[in-house]
């Protein structure tokens, strides 16, 4: 797999012994290495919360033992530098980029659909006792978990902090921004009715790991947003990521996703879906770039946009 690196990147593998060849993805957070034993080890480029690693760990282990599919281990978690560096055991099975999905026949598509959406609704089977509702282990800054006891209360005032945030911003880019903000919070204005199971919070093709047959074998890469809270976040954010560039040509995936979600739920769920990921567009809409410059950006902003969805509503 050829991974493109920066200098500051190169520089982290050099300090620890490795180079590009070793490399098998990277993040906004860190270098992944493979190696040529039973595991991996991430590289954190920046000193992020220790803590947050040790309860990730934790969370790790309690859920392994729910035997859903395969989830990660962390092994060990060293400090080094201004680094922290990550040993997780490999799991079995291969991700999907949009390429791949691109070169999937039309049975095989199917299949992989079919897996994808069954994995997307088994994340909610998931136990853990060290997650709580309505918390986060890993640090993050898009949530106002503070004071915070009730899902749609979170969903509302995260998102009418963020509205005020980029204010400038989504009024200049979000078509009808005043009256589809005011639409999206009468939604999420009464008390949450449903269960809270655990929510993946990055649900899509490249933390979902299938065997050669097609068949979803595991999960990967929990951590910024996981919780517990409406399982409906990850049905709708898994929807959209699986093609969440619009780069899969060979079929509209997207639709298909939607499509088997629906049947599962009934059409009556495409309005909570699409009310959550409008939320999720707006909560994370700079999660990755202050300034507003990038396709994360670009892609929420998208979906505000798109006539499609607010027909679903």
């Amino acid at each position: 797999m050829s991974v493109l690196l920066r200098a500051d990147q190169l520089d982290v593998l050099c300090r620890f012994g490795y180079d590009e060849s070793h490399v098998i993805g990277t993040g906004t957070q860190a270098i992944v290495i493979d190696t040529a034993h039973s595991y991996l080890i991430k590289i954190y480029k920046q000193h992020p919360n220790l803590p947050d690693f040790h309860q990730l760990k934790s969370f790790y282990d309690s859920i392994h033992e729910s035997d859903v599919f395969e989830t990660p281990l962390i092994d060990t978690i060293l400090v080094r530098e201004n680094f922290v560096l990550v040993r997780e055991l490999k799991l079995g099975g291969t991700s999907f980029t949009s390429e791949k999905i691109n070169a999937l026949a039309p049975a095989e598509l199917s299949t992989y659909v079919d897996q994808y959406v069954n994995t997307l609704f088994a994340i909610r089977e998931l136990h853990s006792s060290t997650l709580q509702p309505l918390t986060l282990f890993m640090h993050n800054n898009q949530f106002l978990l503070e004071g915070m006891s009730d899902w749609n209360q979170l969903m509302s005032e995260s998102i009418t902090a963020k509205c005020t945030e980029l204010r400038s911003q989504f009024a200049r880019d979000i078509t009808q921004f005043e009256s589809k903000i005011e639409r999206i919070l009468s939604f999420f204005s009464t008390p949450f009715a449903g269960t809270y199971d655990i929510i993946h919070g990055d649900f899509a093709p490249v933390n979902v790991l299938h065997d050669d047959a097609l068949h979803a074998t595991g999960v990967i890469d929990f951590g910024t947003l996981t919780t517990k809270g409406d399982y409906f976040f990850d049905l709708a954010s898994g929807w959209s990521f699986v093609d969440m560039y619009d780069e899969i040509t060979s079929a509209n995936v997207k639709n298909l996703v939607l499509e088997q979600i629906l049947r599962r739920l009934g059409p009556a769920a495409s309005q909570r879906l699409a009310y959550t990921l409008f939320a999720y567009n707006i909560i994370s809409a700079n999660m990755y770039s202050p300034t507003c410059d990038d396709r994360h950006y670009g892609w929420s902003i998208a979906s505000l946009n798109n006539d499609e969805y607010w027909q679903m509503v």
